[in-house]
């Protein structure tokens, strides 16, 4: 078995987040009439380029697999902890460090990510945390 597989995927993520932050497009692209999403531009058939639209932080938050807020006493959102994979490998972002730690077996790895798509992420989470307070 591969030592190194958390130390690999965390690598593999953190580029595909920093090349799609280059690219314009943090969250990747979705289309609004099927919902289906690329993480690339070149990755969506080209006969169908014209109905996608860049992502936002609500549909990359909406597929994970689960959040956690960090809140004060009174309920301000703070910062969130946005879980990508669950059990082999475990990886998830913290939004207040603009980091991506993965954990698998034995290996551990954290990774830097760009800022605006952590920030990204913690402004979905927040409005999501805010419209739940709020209702």
């Amino acid at each position: 078995m591969d030592k190194n597989l958390a130390q690999n995927y965390a690598h593999s993520v953190a580029d595909g987040i920093r090349e799609s932050v280059e690219a314009g497009a943090p969250f990747g692209y979705i289309n609004p009439n099927d919902e289906s999403t690329y993480d690339r531009w070149d990755d969506i058939p080209e006969d169908e380029r014209e109905n996608f639209e860049t992502a936002s932080g609500h549909e990359y938050v909406r597929d994970c697999l689960d959040i956690r807020v960090e809140a004060s006493l009174t309920g301000d959102f703070r910062s969130a902890i946005v879980f990508l994979t669950l059990g082999g490998p475990n990886a998830w972002i913290e939004t207040d460090t603009a980091t991506l730690h993965v954990h698998w077996g034995s290996d551990a790895a954290v990774r830097s990510i760009p800022r605006e798509f952590s920030d990204g992420l913690a402004e979905a989470v927040e409005e999501y945390w805010d419209m739940n307070r709020h209702g």
